[in-house]
């Protein structure tokens, strides 16, 4: 009697699991074709389009149509990401991560290096992977020694260690073990997009597209190019950069201005020689108007000088930048940006991907970070969203809440930067509007590191949460790095220190085996197993 109970139970586990794991309501429903968008045309192509075509060729049976005119370059500057593309291409689009690696040949990033915070000859990492920056502060009085991430970013190494035993040479690699990102040559990137995007049956079209017609209902009847021809789809993915040629233009979607809380909006561009001395780290620098990023790719690094307008003009930038960057490419680029959003990124049959929708500043690599986030919530959510106008509303305010969270946390890093003195660093401490995130601030003050509290306390934090990367540790890690301290800090005693130093020995003894980036492409690549 017994053994036939316990095998009942087990069977309930069974259908529970079974009962647990339904798939999503829409899979069961006998859909109409009239419910569904029949085919997609993207306009525009760069990352935003073709990491978007590449994604509806993946999940959806429909035709995708790029249409994009030719004779327009990239930007061609470095770009950095977060750790979100490497799982977005390798495992939800489950693209081949050695042909990227050979097409692309990028660099890896552990985290970004801040010349930010404290005057003087102050820096802090800011790396990726799991990291403890209480017990670095109070036990070893670096916070830079809070991870394994940290001490390699210090170490300017790679994740890849060498083994040598006797004449036997062997390699590791830590990529499964910690987070990183890329950094990427942008015109190689789009160049392996849209390779990808054409092996995946994804049309391109030649044509400039200057005009749309909308029909009764306010939906995008039909594009419209130069020579007036007509281009009819049931979609459209407005690609088309800051000049939002869809969803400002012609659905009048409103915009959205972040420049009280984020005052850059310009940026001067350059190559500047590595000689081969490759960092795994994005730098952010602060500069006298702005700040400056560097790039590091395989043969040069990519500069950028982000600045305020308001506060100094492009040749100031210019001049400023070569001071710092003498061996630098004299033939600057110089790019203007607005920082802000659109009321929302989908309006009737269009859907804004990137900087048509939103756009605040290269700081913190957001970019391609929130084109992946954008298209994760359209694939999941496309079969539904033709006829659901509550659904649509849903996530339009769900995007939105977003590109806000990303606003206020780049605005504490403007506010709280102490570096230097000078009247635009002036002008963001006191005037910077961070009040999005001042509950974060005060709380963090009164209490203490954000993700050093009770489980049920940052259970209701989460709520208020809205990226997976710039989180609570992230908050945590800024203001302190920043001299942003909690109020009680003195009063704080950890009994950890013994685990702590086995902790910083083994996190030593590993960094000591691993190579320098110049070398740890070539080692991936003839040991795939690697990766």
């Amino acid at each position: 009697m017994q053994e036939k109970y316990l095998s009942l139970v087990e069977d309930f586990k069974v259908t529970k699991e079974q009962i647990e794991k339904r798939q999503p309501f829409y899979f069961d429903l006998e859909l109409d074709v009239h419910e569904i968008y029949q085919n997609v045309c993207i306009v525009g192509g760069g990352l935003a389009g073709y990491l978007t075509a590449i994604a509806f060729r993946k999940f959806f049976n429909i035709p995708v149509t790029v249409i994009e005119p030719s004779g327009i370059p990239p930007i061609g500057v470095g770009e950095a990401t977060t750790p979100l593309l490497d799982d977005y291409l390798f495992h939800a689009l489950e693209l081949d991560k050695k042909e990227f690696l050979e097409m692309v040949e990028p660099t890896w990033k552990l985290g970004i290096k801040f010349f930010w915070g404290k005057p003087g000859d102050y820096s802090f990492n800011y790396p990726f992977d799991t990291k403890d920056i209480l017990s670095a502060y109070l036990h070893s009085g670096d916070i830079n020694k809070c991870s394994l991430n940290s001490l390699l970013m210090s170490a300017d190494s790679s994740f890849v260690a060498k083994l040598v035993e006797g004449d036997e040479v062997k390699y590791h690699s830590l990529s499964r073990s910690l987070k990183y990102a890329y950094h990427l040559d942008n015109k190689k990137f789009i160049s392996y997009l849209k390779y990808k995007a054409k092996q995946a049956g994804v049309i391109f079209l030649d044509e400039e597209i200057v005009d749309a017609v909308l029909d009764g209902e306010g939906n995008i009847a039909y594009l419209v190019n130069r020579e007036a021809d007509r281009f009819v789809y049931d979609m459209y993915v407005d690609c088309s950069g800051f000049r939002s040629l869809l969803l400002e233009k012609k659905m009048g979607v409103p915009y959205i201005p972040f420049s009280d809380s984020l005052y850059n909006n310009s940026a001067v561009t350059t190559v500047v020689p590595n000689g081969g001395h490759i960092k795994c780290y994005t730098t952010a620098e602060s500069m006298n108007n702005g700040w400056c990023w560097n790039i590091p790719l395989r043969h040069e690094d990519h500069r950028g000088y982000v600045f305020s307008s308001a506060h100094c003009t492009d040749e100031q930038a210019y001049e400023e930048l070569l001071r710092k960057n003498p061996a630098m490419d004299k033939d600057a680029k110089f790019i203007r940006f607005r920082s802000g959003r659109h009321a929302a990124f989908i309006a009737g049959n269009v859907v804004a991907i990137g900087n048509s929708y939103s756009f605040v500043e290269p700081l913190e690599s957001t970019g391609v970070h929130m084109i992946i986030d954008q298209i994760i919530l359209l694939m999941n959510n496309f079969i539904n969203l033709k006829k659901n106008p509550t659904l649509r509303k849903l996530l339009n305010d769900n995007m939105n809440d977003h590109w806000e969270y990303i606003r206020w946390f780049l605005s504490i890093h403007f506010k709280f930067n102490k570096k230097f003195d000078t009247p635009y660093w002036q002008d963001c401490r006191a005037n910077a509007n961070i009040s999005g995130f001042e509950r974060f601030v005060s709380l963090y003050r009164e209490i203490g590191l954000l993700t050093r509290q009770d489980t049920t306390l940052q259970r209701i934090l989460r709520y208020d949460v809205k990226d997976n990367i710039f989180d609570l540790y992230g908050i945590d890690h800024i203001l302190f790095s920043q001299g942003v301290l909690p109020n009680d800090i003195n009063r704080i005693q950890l009994d950890n220190k013994a685990e702590w130093d086995h902790m910083q020995t083994v996190w030593n003894k590993i960094a000591a085996h691993t190579i320098p980036l110049r070398d740890d492409l070539e080692v991936l690549l003839q040991h795939p197993s690697l990766f």
